[in-house]
């Protein structure tokens, strides 16, 4: 696998190249700003040398980052297209986002203005964080 390239923002990578219709509107929708305004901060990766891509593997290789996200087959399949998110300094902390939300974790964990298990602690019984309630 090759290496992640050095980014200023939270990587965002593809390891799925089943749906590029799929993978397209996810772009569109984490690129829409919320109501408030806000975006992620993020810079996609859409390299087929990542393709299934071990997650482990992709952590290890983020080194600055608060997060990494990822779309991988679940992500571009479900009707929601929850993006994986990986907890680069402990990446047994994996959960997943509705597109919507994606600002406000990569905002926040960025900043350290909040901590991953408040995140994890508002995850629907799917594992799915789709906001607080």
């Amino acid at each position: 696998m090759p290496q992640l390239p050095p980014t200023a923002d939270a990587p965002f990578v593809r390891t799925d190249f089943s749906n590029d219709a799929a993978w397209h509107d996810l772009l569109a929708s984490v690129r829409t700003e919320s109501d408030e305004g806000f975006l992620a901060n993020i810079t996609v990766v859409d390299d087929p040398a990542f393709q299934d891509a071990a997650l482990g593997e992709l952590a290890k290789s983020v080194k600055k980052h608060a997060v990494l996200f990822v779309a991988d087959a679940v992500t571009l399949s479900h009707a929601e297209r929850p993006i994986l998110c990986i907890d680069p300094s402990a990446p047994q902390n994996i959960l997943r986002v509705v597109p919507s939300e994606l600002w406000g974790i990569e905002n926040n964990l960025s900043l350290a203005n909040m901590d991953w298990e408040e995140f994890a602690g508002s995850v629907d019984v799917d594992g799915i964080f789709r906001g607080f309630a």
